[in-house]
């Protein structure tokens, strides 16, 4: 897999990114994408859980 360069301004915060990668492990199967983000504990802006969500399938933390 290639990994794609974008331009992001800001990164996550570590707390961010634990607390969407342990929501997907916990409903990963439940839920589409853009669902995942709406029932996320704590809101994020999209295209933060997008930057968090490309990270974790790019270090094989979660799969499709």
């Amino acid at each position: 897999m290639k990994t794609k360069k974008k331009n992001i301004l800001h990164y996550p915060q570590l707390d961010t990114v634990l607390m969407v990668e342990e929501f997907i492990k916990e409903y990963g199967g439940e839920f589409k994408k853009r669902s995942l983000w709406e029932h996320l504990p704590k809101k994020t802006m999209y295209q933060t859980f997008c930057v968090i969500f490309d990270y974790l399938l790019e270090s094989n933390k979660i799969a499709i």
